[in-house]
């Protein structure tokens, strides 16, 4: 009886701290409170307007708004768990990055692999090259850069989106919306 009480008191101190890392209150580099941009919300809530909707990004050249529309797909693709989905995107943005792309090597590593844990981790690097590339691009519209605190083992991840909505994509729908906002690009 005491072994099984045991068990029940380390799942419940184990829950609570995934849902720390992934829902706490931080602070921004403002010194304000990031609540707001925690997109915690029970699975059966209807996300809001502002959630649902799409920001119409647009940048001041055309390889990077389709570096950048690619991206999200395969993002999507990841969220999804659809591994030939993401190796055709990483493929596409292989195809079209311009030379000098730092994110050229993280896309064929995604296009060559039919492994979405190998996929994922080879997208850290390409939203690394990705953020980069549209840091100074935007001429229209908010790319939201979001941040799950728990993926690779606590190491956390990083991935650039173009809704406010959080969708993990490393996770999926183990930990859909497990992460924040942590910075917005855009004019």
């Amino acid at each position: 009886m005491k072994n099984n009480q045991f068990i029940s008191g380390a799942s419940v101190f184990i829950l609570a701290m995934v849902m720390m890392a992934c829902g706490g209150n931080t602070t921004n580099d403002n010194g304000h409170d990031n609540h707001e941009n925690h997109e915690m919300h029970e699975e059966t809530a209807s996300p809001s307007e502002d959630e649902m909707s799409h920001a119409e990004v647009k940048f001041s050249d055309e390889t990077v708004s389709a570096v950048f529309a690619d991206y999200v797909a395969l993002k999507t693709a990841l969220v999804q768990g659809d591994a030939d989905a993401a190796k055709s995107y990483g493929q596409k943005i292989e195809g079209h990055a311009a030379a000098g792309f730092e994110g050229q090597e993280a896309a064929k590593a995604i296009g060559s692999s039919s492994d979405i844990a190998s996929q994922r981790t080879a997208f850290v690097d390409l939203t690394t090259a990705v953020e980069k590339l549209i840091d100074t691009q935007v001429t229209e519209g908010v790319v939201y850069k979001q941040y799950c605190p728990m993926a690779f083992d606590g190491k956390g991840g990083y991935w650039l989106s173009d809704q406010k909505m959080i969708r993990n994509p490393y996770y999926g729908d183990k930990m859909l919306k497990c992460g924040r906002v942590e910075k917005e690009i855009g004019v």
